[in-house]
């Protein structure tokens, strides 16, 4: 049982990962996320630490 729930798990989480990339080589525009509206121009060193 456990291990079905942790496949089930992984598999969601590898979907998600694998739709972003998708997203990421198609282009969606990320202008309007509130990360970027936060800092306008260059996103500060230590954000990008965090990201």
């Amino acid at each position: 049982m456990i291990v079905l729930t942790s496949a089930i798990a992984f598999t969601i989480l590898i979907l998600i990962v694998i739709l972003f990339q998708v997203a990421l080589a198609v282009g969606v525009p990320w202008e309007s996320t509130p990360w970027v509206e936060s800092f306008p121009g260059n996103t500060p060193f230590p954000c990008v630490l965090l990201a």
